[in-house]
């Protein structure tokens, strides 16, 4: 998660990023892209505003394309954002949200079952990440919703796999939201980010692949085509 207005303040950041990304490196403009907002606390002419200077930097600097919105945006307000985005040079080619309903947010983007796929009317995807996929090891996060501290990874296996059961879509596509300071342990090392998130692929199969922000940005639009 990278912040595009970082490609301006901070240049050789950016450059970093780019000269030692490799191929399975990709980047998502999180909170909302050009600086950590919420933009449902924008009004009209701050969304426009705010939406045209994402997509000018995303344009000069070549993105990131997808936005994470954070769980602060109805579809009508991501709608609103690709439009002014599209009208600065560059709309999102993806949105991802997660389920703040549960942090205390008014929640305008409910993560309920089978709606972590969709899509805007003009075909960007929206995916989701649903409650149990979200900050899954983190210790501030709900106690149910943590993960099973002898088990984890056939405890996050089993939770993909149903999330991807409930997405009435096929592909599905599962948006599991962490990172190495949320999803790790020092003293547990089966909860070491990377073991966890192989351990939890291997015991998946064959049926799941794991791909980029990217990625998902294309397979979710062609597979709404």
């Amino acid at each position: 998660s990278v912040d595009a207005a970082l490609a301006e303040r901070f240049p050789a950041l950016f450059d970093h990023f780019a000269a030692t990304a490799s191929a399975n490196d990709s980047f998502v403009a999180g909170v909302s892209g050009a600086g950590y907002v919420y933009v449902d606390q924008l009004s009209e002419a701050q969304l426009d505003a705010y939406g045209r200077r994402y997509g000018r930097l995303a344009a000069a600097y070549g993105g990131p394309s997808v936005v994470d919105t954070y769980g602060q945006a109805s579809p009508a307000l991501m709608a609103a954002y690709a439009r002014a985005a599209a009208a600065g040079g560059a709309a999102p080619d993806a949105f991802v949200s997660q389920p703040t309903t549960n942090m205390g947010f008014p929640g305008y983007f409910n993560c309920s079952d089978g709606a972590e796929n969709r899509w805007l009317d003009d075909g960007t995807p929206v995916v989701c990440s649903h409650e149990g996929l979200f900050y899954y090891a983190a210790s501030f996060w709900h106690k149910d919703l943590q993960l099973n501290a002898s088990h984890p990874a056939a405890d996050l296996a089993g939770r993909i796999r149903a999330e991807a059961a409930r997405v009435p879509t096929t592909p599905a596509f599962v948006l599991a939201y962490g990172g190495l300071r949320w999803t790790s342990a020092a003293d547990v090392p089966s909860m070491d980010f990377y073991t966890l998130q192989q351990d939890a692929l291997d015991l998946l199969g064959d049926d799941f692949v794991v791909v980029g922000a990217q990625e998902m940005a294309r397979l979710a639009r062609s597979a709404q085509a």
